[in-house]
């Protein structure tokens, strides 16, 4: 079933064929019909398989349609629970709906003067990770790090350290990525290295981050 099945406008289309979009995945094939048509849809799906997509393609099409917005009015708004979530939905609104005569604006509050920094020399930082582990007796972390190369060079060098890490990054298959979030969840794993793709939001439940992991984003370029 392609994209063009499901009565979304040209300009939409134009744009998903442009960055490779052929078919809906799953979850798009269930709830972009639903929008278009104005029902409630309450969905759930793991990470990855276009849920930001699922509700985002239904609105802007909803949107151009419909009647401009007043001055000062607002005719869509989009809660998200975290800050970056809310960063990639106003990415996604505005990379899919570049061909259509909307706007959007992301509001969002600060973080609390607590969250600490650490200068030091890029060839040291893998050096002071390790050091934070072990002084700090971390059961685990999560470390985001910039490119999928970079991922798989720490997971080695604290290796070295006797740290169990794993590298997870969208260079790995989706049976490498469930074994590895499998491991992390059940402990197997201390220290979880992520890119990309995990900054879409990883499949932990929220008690798991909440109650059992210490996060830990360390910029490694």
């Amino acid at each position: 079933m392609p994209f063009s099945t499901l009565e979304l406008s040209e300009p939409i289309l134009r744009v998903l064929n442009e960055v490779g979009y052929l078919k809906p995945t799953p979850i798009q094939q269930k709830a972009i019909p639903a929008v278009l048509s104005g029902r409630d849809v309450l969905a759930i799906a793991q990470t990855g398989t276009g849920k930001t997509a699922s509700f985002v393609l239904p609105l802007l099409q909803r949107l151009a349609c419909g009647p401009k917005a007043k001055a000062n009015h607002v005719r869509v708004l989009v809660l998200t629970p975290t800050r970056e979530l809310a960063l990639q939905v106003d990415e996604a609104v505005a990379g899919y709906g570049k061909y259509l005569p909307l706007k959007t604006c992301t509001v969002y509050g600060g973080v609390k003067i607590n969250h600490w920094v650490i200068e030091v020399d890029k060839s040291r930082k893998s050096a002071l990770l390790s050091h934070l582990v072990r002084n700090n007796d971390w059961p685990q972390a999560l470390v985001f790090i910039r490119t999928k190369q970079g991922a798989d060079n720490l997971v080695k060098r604290l290796a070295k350290d006797g740290i169990e890490a794993a590298a997870f990054h969208g260079d790995k298959s989706q049976a490498e990525r469930s074994r590895t979030l499998a491991a992390f969840k059940a402990h197997q794993v201390r220290i979880l290295v992520a890119t990309d793709l995990a900054a879409r939001g990883l499949d932990i439940p929220v008690f798991f981050l909440f109650l059992k992991l210490q996060l830990l984003f360390f910029a490694v370029t």
